[in-house]
């Protein structure tokens, strides 16, 4: 991407604890979001740009080990599982 900067005052990834979680799955959503899957709690961690201390947690309930996050146009969350 030929305009892609660095955002050398970002901070919303380092915050997870990775002794505790297992990510395996990223995206961004076009509002700037975090989307990420946590295959060993079998959760979604959601953090919005503007409020980078307000963490949002999804249970899947129904899926185990998420391992791919796709968030569409209308704000649908689509969840690939291993398991």
């Amino acid at each position: 991407c030929t305009y892609a900067t660095w955002n050398w005052n970002g901070s919303l990834v380092n915050r997870i604890n990775p002794s505790n979680q297992d990510i395996q799955a990223l995206f961004i959503d076009t509002n700037n979001r975090f989307l990420l899957g946590d295959m060993h709690r079998n959760e979604v961690y959601i953090w919005p740009e503007t409020l980078p201390g307000t963490m949002k947690t999804l249970i899947l309930e129904n899926s185990t080990r998420p391992t791919s996050i796709f968030k569409n146009s209308t704000s649908d969350l689509y969840v690939a599982h291993a398991g």
